[in-house]
């Protein structure tokens, strides 16, 4: 009977002691944007992802949010830059001899599972 009402006693200790070993410690943007996030569909893009690589380097899914087109031709890597005086973001993508395209954006807002940037409008993107 001690040994059963021992182990009662020590039962709820083990669920208390157990907590969530994925739980995200919040950084800067330019740290948490790192990953791969859902985008949404908005105009003529479609719903897809988005990876931002540490490097500044990133790829966005075909016809997707972060997938640009410039003269015919298309592309979903870019280069990425983040300035935290003007708390916005710049992706860039080269379409080689064809040019290349600049566009900033605005971070409205950041957590672990969800990013809101802003150009033209507010743009919900969530962690995969």
């Amino acid at each position: 009977m001690k040994k059963l009402f021992g182990l009662l006693l020590i039962l709820p200790l083990m669920f208390v002691a157990c907590g969530d070993d994925d739980a995200c410690e919040l950084g800067t943007f330019d740290e948490n944007i790192v990953g791969t996030w859902d985008t949404p569909a908005i105009g003529d893009s479609e719903a897809g992802t988005v990876t931002f690589n540490a490097d500044g380097t990133g790829v966005g899914s075909d016809n997707g949010l972060f997938y640009a087109e410039l003269n015919g031709a298309g592309s979903g890597d870019f280069d990425w830059t983040y300035d935290a005086t003007e708390n916005a973001m710049t992706i860039g993508w080269n379409f080689g001899g064809t040019g290349s395209l600049e566009v900033d954006m605005g971070v409205v807002e950041y957590d672990c599972d969800e990013t809101t940037l802003n150009f033209i409008l507010d743009v919900t993107m969530t962690r995969r």
